[in-house]
């Protein structure tokens, strides 16, 4: 299983629906936040892109708004 398929998985399965994409602050599994991350770093490593676009691109990479990946990052950085 790919870290695309089990995050699919999750965001469907998870039993949360609609009905969270409205709370300004969403508990996601840690794995599923690990994967976030991941995907952040993996566009950031690109010369000269700017932690803006980073940003965004993880946010449309992972279906999430992109408040909520820069929730997930501001945490981790903080850590």
């Amino acid at each position: 299983m790919t870290a695309w398929t089990m995050f699919s998985w999750r965001r469907l399965y998870s039993g949360r629906g609609a009905e969270s994409s409205e709370d300004t602050r969403v508990e996601l599994p840690a794995d599923t936040r690990q994967l976030v991350y991941n995907v952040y770093v993996y566009f950031s490593r690109r010369p000269g892109r700017s932690a803006k676009t980073s940003l965004a691109k993880t946010a449309r990479a992972t279906m999430l708004p992109r408040e909520i990946v820069a929730d997930i990052i501001r945490d981790r950085y903080q850590n």
